[in-house]
């Protein structure tokens, strides 16, 4: 048999060992950039949320739910409908089929969730 190519290859034991270094420092590696993200996430939700007592505002908060999932959340029962909109009755205003209500939305969490997305890398 000839042979055609011959490789030699050296410092693949050094890559190897790195790799297995990286996979075990991996985990605490993503969760130091997650808290990075969440703290700025938080930040710009605060920043963005309507304020009338700041109770709403007050209440934002982040967390981790398990190994690989975190959370922004906030501790008031209407924060949700400021997010996604809710209806309210205004007084003179009518609005087709739905006579006075009006729809009425706010969003903070998501604008501050794609103001802050980190950029796309290329490798």
């Amino acid at each position: 048999m000839t042979k055609i190519i011959n490789l030699k290859v050296k410092g693949l034991s050094l890559k190897i060992r790195n790799l297995k270094k990286l996979k075990k420092d991996l985990p605490e590696i993503i969760d130091e950039g997650m808290d990075d993200y969440m703290r700025r996430l938080l930040a710009k939700a605060k920043s963005l949320c309507p304020v009338k007592t700041g109770a709403l505002r007050d209440s934002l908060h982040t967390g981790k739910a398990n190994k690989n999932t975190w959370f922004i959340a906030d501790g008031v029962s209407y924060g949700v409908f400021q997010e996604f909109g809710f209806a309210h009755k205004k007084s003179g205003q009518k609005m087709g089929e739905m006579g006075d209500w009006r729809w009425v939305q706010h969003p903070f969490i998501m604008p501050a969730y794609y103001s802050t997305l980190p950029p796309v890398y290329k490798f």
